[in-house]
């Protein structure tokens, strides 16, 4: 009996093995996903180069940039701007990530339901909010708060603007390195 009772767990420890190695194939043959990523230095560079314009406009802002998942990568609150900024710029850029479209173009749209009108939580009705892509896929967003409302097609955009051009320089400086004499 004491034979037989060491067999039977031995048995079902070799079915259970088996089972698991040939299931284990069939998941391990399926594809991995290739997402793109906001890397730190490019948030960075974002949120730079959003804090420079505003400044350069007069603006002490904070800026909030979000990564792919929609939490936050780099936070900047610049010297004087107030303490509403700070979770203003998280909840203009989670709008234009979760909407994948502008924070402003969103309460525009938000504006012309009737009433009640359903938001997601942690999202704001207001412009400042931008969300970054890279061909038609949203990568992250930016988020600024602090600054008076601009005049239409200023302020935030061309903030934005100058992180797309620090964006370029970065990523010009980086393809320089990995091909050099190809961008001279």
């Amino acid at each position: 009996m004491k034979n037989n009772a060491t067999v039977r767990p031995a048995i079902l420890g070799i079915a259970v093995a088996t089972i698991f190695i040939l299931n284990s194939s069939t998941v391990l043959s399926q594809e991995l996903i290739n997402q793109k990523a906001l890397p730190v230095d490019m948030a960075l560079a974002i949120a730079q180069g959003a804090l420079q314009q505003c400044r350069a406009d007069g603006s002490h802002v904070s800026v909030t940039v979000l990564d792919g998942s929609g939490l936050p990568k780099v936070f900047i609150r610049d010297d004087q701007s107030g303490p509403h900024t700070i979770d203003l710029s998280q909840r203009k850029a989670y709008t234009a990530f979760t909407y994948q479209r502008t924070s402003g173009e969103q309460a525009r749209y938000w504006a012309s339901l009737p009433p009640p009108s359903f938001t997601v939580q942690g999202t704001v009705g207001l412009p400042g909010g931008v969300p970054i892509r890279v061909g038609n896929e949203v990568i992250g967003a930016i988020g600024v708060s602090g600054s008076a409302e601009p005049p239409p097609g200023i302020g935030y955009r061309l903030s934005f603007r100058a992180a797309k051009i620090k964006i370029g320089s970065l990523w010009c400086r980086r393809q320089r390195r990995r091909e050099p004499g190809r961008y001279s």
